[in-house]
Protein backbone atom coordinates (compact mmCIF):
# COMPACT_ATOMS: atom_id res chain seq x y z
CA UNK A 1 0.00 0.00 0.00
CA UNK A 2 1.38 3.43 -0.90
CA UNK A 3 0.89 6.25 1.61
CA UNK A 4 1.03 9.92 0.80
CA UNK A 5 0.29 13.17 2.58
CA UNK A 6 -0.79 16.59 1.37
CA UNK A 7 1.15 19.54 2.73
CA UNK A 8 0.01 23.16 2.31
CA UNK A 9 2.97 25.53 2.15
CA UNK A 10 2.83 29.21 1.15
CA UNK A 11 -0.49 28.76 -0.59
CA UNK A 12 0.68 25.78 -2.62
CA UNK A 13 -0.29 22.14 -2.27
CA UNK A 14 2.46 19.54 -2.42
CA UNK A 15 1.85 15.82 -2.66
CA UNK A 16 4.63 14.11 -0.76
CA UNK A 17 5.20 10.38 -0.97
CA UNK A 18 6.10 8.95 2.40
CA UNK A 19 6.78 5.28 1.69
CA UNK A 20 5.59 2.09 0.12
CA UNK A 21 4.54 -0.23 2.91
CA UNK A 22 3.55 -3.88 2.63
CA UNK A 23 1.12 -5.26 5.17
CA UNK A 24 2.28 -8.74 6.18
CA UNK A 25 -0.42 -9.38 8.75
CA UNK A 26 -1.94 -12.84 8.37
CA UNK A 27 -5.12 -13.30 6.37
CA UNK A 28 -7.87 -15.73 7.27
CA UNK A 29 -7.33 -19.40 6.44
CA UNK A 30 -9.91 -21.07 4.22
CA UNK A 31 -10.23 -24.83 3.91
CA UNK A 32 -10.11 -26.04 0.28
CA UNK A 33 -9.83 -29.81 0.63
CA UNK A 34 -6.99 -29.87 -1.93
CA UNK A 35 -4.10 -31.96 -0.56
CA UNK A 36 -1.53 -29.74 -2.32
CA UNK A 37 -2.86 -26.50 -0.79
CA UNK A 38 -0.82 -25.47 2.26
CA UNK A 39 -1.31 -22.43 4.49
CA UNK A 40 1.10 -20.98 7.04
CA UNK A 41 -0.85 -20.17 10.19
CA UNK A 42 0.08 -16.89 11.85
CA UNK A 43 2.23 -14.03 10.59
CA UNK A 44 5.65 -15.68 10.80
CA UNK A 45 7.14 -17.50 7.86
CA UNK A 46 7.33 -17.66 4.07
CA UNK A 47 7.62 -20.59 1.70
CA UNK A 48 10.91 -20.58 -0.22
CA UNK A 49 10.82 -21.06 -3.99
CA UNK A 50 13.51 -21.28 -6.63
CA UNK A 51 13.47 -18.84 -9.57
CA UNK A 52 15.92 -18.00 -12.38
CA UNK A 53 16.81 -14.88 -10.35
CA UNK A 54 17.47 -16.84 -7.16
CA UNK A 55 15.46 -17.72 -4.09
CA UNK A 56 12.19 -15.89 -3.52
CA UNK A 57 9.65 -15.96 -0.73
CA UNK A 58 5.88 -16.29 -0.76
CA UNK A 59 2.87 -16.91 1.47
CA UNK A 60 0.89 -18.41 -1.42
CA UNK A 61 0.61 -22.15 -0.85
CA UNK A 62 -1.51 -23.25 -3.81
CA UNK A 63 1.01 -25.84 -4.94
CA UNK A 64 0.94 -28.43 -7.73
CA UNK A 65 3.11 -31.23 -9.09
CA UNK A 66 4.65 -30.64 -12.52
CA UNK A 67 5.33 -33.22 -15.21
CA UNK A 68 8.73 -34.03 -13.70
CA UNK A 69 7.24 -34.74 -10.27
CA UNK A 70 8.45 -31.53 -8.61
CA UNK A 71 6.34 -29.67 -6.08
CA UNK A 72 5.83 -26.23 -7.66
CA UNK A 73 3.93 -23.00 -7.19
CA UNK A 74 0.82 -22.28 -9.26
CA UNK A 75 3.03 -20.72 -11.95
CA UNK A 76 5.58 -23.55 -12.02
CA UNK A 77 8.38 -22.38 -9.72
CA UNK A 78 9.93 -25.21 -7.64
CA UNK A 79 9.10 -25.17 -3.93
CA UNK A 80 12.19 -25.79 -1.81
CA UNK A 81 12.54 -28.12 1.13
CA UNK A 82 15.39 -28.29 3.61
CA UNK A 83 17.26 -30.52 1.16
CA UNK A 84 16.40 -28.70 -2.08
CA UNK A 85 13.60 -29.34 -4.55
CA UNK A 86 10.84 -31.74 -3.48
CA UNK A 87 10.22 -34.48 -6.05
CA UNK A 88 7.59 -37.22 -6.10
CA UNK A 89 7.52 -40.38 -8.17
CA UNK A 90 4.65 -40.95 -10.57
CA UNK A 91 3.43 -43.89 -8.49
CA UNK A 92 3.33 -42.03 -5.16
CA UNK A 93 0.00 -41.27 -3.50
CA UNK A 94 -1.31 -39.97 -0.16
CA UNK A 95 0.86 -36.86 -0.07
CA UNK A 96 0.72 -35.37 3.40
CA UNK A 97 2.05 -32.19 5.05
CA UNK A 98 2.46 -32.36 8.82
CA UNK A 99 1.95 -29.27 10.98
CA UNK A 100 5.72 -28.72 11.15
CA UNK A 101 6.05 -28.89 7.36
CA UNK A 102 7.30 -32.48 7.16
CA UNK A 103 6.22 -34.09 3.87
CA UNK A 104 5.40 -37.75 3.39
CA UNK A 105 3.70 -39.94 0.80
CA UNK A 106 3.04 -43.59 0.12
CA UNK A 107 6.82 -43.88 -0.43
CA UNK A 108 7.62 -42.58 3.07
CA UNK A 109 9.27 -39.34 4.20
CA UNK A 110 10.04 -36.86 1.40
CA UNK A 111 11.60 -34.02 3.34
CA UNK A 112 10.38 -30.88 5.02
CA UNK A 113 9.16 -27.57 3.64
CA UNK A 114 11.76 -24.87 4.01
CA UNK A 115 10.19 -21.96 5.86
CA UNK A 116 11.99 -18.60 6.04
CA UNK A 117 11.33 -15.93 8.63
CA UNK A 118 12.14 -12.21 8.53
CA UNK A 119 11.87 -10.39 11.88
CA UNK A 120 12.27 -7.13 9.94
CA UNK A 121 9.94 -7.38 6.94
CA UNK A 122 11.21 -4.05 5.57
CA UNK A 123 14.02 -6.06 3.92
CA UNK A 124 11.44 -7.65 1.59
CA UNK A 125 10.72 -6.18 -1.83
CA UNK A 126 7.77 -7.11 -4.03
CA UNK A 127 8.77 -9.08 -7.13
CA UNK A 128 5.33 -9.81 -8.58
CA UNK A 129 3.35 -13.08 -8.66
CA UNK A 130 3.07 -13.09 -4.85
CA UNK A 131 6.87 -13.26 -4.59
CA UNK A 132 9.32 -11.21 -2.55
CA UNK A 133 13.09 -10.83 -2.68
CA UNK A 134 15.10 -10.08 0.44
CA UNK A 135 18.06 -7.78 1.06
CA UNK A 136 18.98 -9.74 4.20
CA UNK A 137 19.31 -13.44 4.91
CA UNK A 138 16.26 -15.11 6.47
CA UNK A 139 16.33 -17.01 9.71
CA UNK A 140 14.71 -20.31 10.62
CA UNK A 141 11.51 -19.56 12.56
CA UNK A 142 11.46 -20.75 16.15
CA UNK A 143 7.91 -21.97 15.64
CA UNK A 144 5.84 -22.55 12.54
CA UNK A 145 2.57 -24.36 11.89
CA UNK A 146 1.23 -25.23 8.46
CA UNK A 147 -2.19 -26.56 7.55
CA UNK A 148 -2.78 -28.92 4.66
CA UNK A 149 -5.87 -28.54 2.49
CA UNK A 150 -6.13 -24.81 3.19
CA UNK A 151 -5.10 -21.47 1.73
CA UNK A 152 -4.47 -18.10 3.31
CA UNK A 153 -6.86 -15.48 1.97
CA UNK A 154 -6.04 -11.84 1.32
CA UNK A 155 -5.58 -9.67 4.41
CA UNK A 156 -7.08 -6.67 2.59
CA UNK A 157 -10.52 -5.53 3.67
CA UNK A 158 -12.42 -3.96 0.78
CA UNK A 159 -14.57 -1.93 3.17
CA UNK A 160 -11.56 -0.56 5.05
CA UNK A 161 -9.72 0.31 1.84
CA UNK A 162 -12.79 2.12 0.44
CA UNK A 163 -13.19 4.05 3.69
CA UNK A 164 -9.51 5.05 3.66
CA UNK A 165 -9.76 6.19 0.03
CA UNK A 166 -12.79 8.34 0.86
CA UNK A 167 -10.94 9.89 3.83
CA UNK A 168 -8.02 10.81 1.55
CA UNK A 169 -10.38 12.31 -1.03
CA UNK A 170 -12.14 14.44 1.61
CA UNK A 171 -8.79 15.62 2.99
CA UNK A 172 -7.67 16.59 -0.53
CA UNK A 173 -10.88 18.54 -1.12
CA UNK A 174 -10.49 20.40 2.20
CA UNK A 175 -6.91 21.40 1.42
CA UNK A 176 -7.82 22.39 -2.14
CA UNK A 177 -10.57 24.66 -0.78
CA UNK A 178 -8.18 26.15 1.77
CA UNK A 179 -5.60 26.93 -0.90
CA UNK A 180 -8.29 28.49 -3.12
CA UNK A 181 -9.41 30.72 -0.24
CA UNK A 182 -5.80 31.78 0.38
CA UNK A 183 -5.35 32.59 -3.31
CA UNK A 184 -8.58 34.62 -3.32
CA UNK A 185 -7.42 36.58 -0.26
CA UNK A 186 -4.03 37.22 -1.86
CA UNK A 187 -5.69 38.45 -5.06
CA UNK A 188 -7.94 40.83 -3.08
CA UNK A 189 -4.94 42.13 -1.13
CA UNK A 190 -3.08 42.82 -4.38
CA UNK A 191 -6.13 44.65 -5.81
CA UNK A 192 -6.44 46.83 -2.68
CA UNK A 193 -2.72 47.60 -2.69
CA UNK A 194 -2.93 48.57 -6.32
CA UNK A 195 -5.89 50.88 -5.60
CA UNK A 196 -4.03 52.61 -2.75
CA UNK A 197 -0.90 53.12 -4.85
CA UNK A 198 -3.00 54.54 -7.69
Amino acid sequence: MQNATLVALSGQVALRELATVHDFSAGSVEMTGNDLDVAIEGENGFFVVNTPAGERYTRAGDFAIDNTGRLVTSDGKPVLGDGGEIVFGSEETNISFAHDGTISSSAGLKGKLRIADFPDTSVLAKQGDNLYSASAAPRVPTYVRVRQGALEKSNVSGVQELTAMMDVQRAYERITNMVKQQNDLSAKAVDRLGSVNA
